[in-house]
């Protein structure tokens, strides 16, 4: 008998989005069973702030970066994000979300694993598989 992994092969279409947002909200709005794979990246209580910049950066001669081969680059901030990682009451914040996980997840694979890859802050991938077996 042949694994999933043997079974998904140059046939299967996949289908990927990454979802910047409440993961919660995300996650309940979509069809039961849906999903062959989740991974939710919620915080990870670690009582700090947590703080994220994003950049631009462009190949110029007189740029402020060293980087790849010694070029010089210039960086432009474009977006600075911060949030405290802190929850009362941590399990209570999870709970939801892994239970929505749970309910997204296909009937072969809450078969096969009962188990959901449900893990860390703002980001949620879902991948799903179109095959003509599986």
């Amino acid at each position: 008998m042949l694994g999933l992994a043997e079974k998904i092969g140059k046939d299967c279409k996949v289908l990927q989005r990454t979802y910047f947002g409440d993961n919660l909200s995300i996650l309940q709005s979509m069809a039961l069973e849906s999903m062959n794979l989740i991974y939710v990246d919620p915080p990870f209580n670690t009582g700090r702030t947590q703080a994220r910049t994003q950049l631009r950066t462009e190949r110029l001669s007189n740029g402020e970066r060293v980087g790849f081969q010694g070029q010089r680059y210039k960086s432009t901030i474009i977006d600075k994000k911060s949030f405290y990682d802190k929850f009362d009451d941590y399990l209570a914040f999870l709970e939801p979300r892994l239970q929505e996980g749970y309910r997204l997840l296909s009937y072969i694979l809450n078969y096969l694993s009962k188990s959901i890859p449900i893990c860390r802050n703002a980001s949620l991938i879902l991948s799903s598989y179109s095959c003509s077996e599986i």
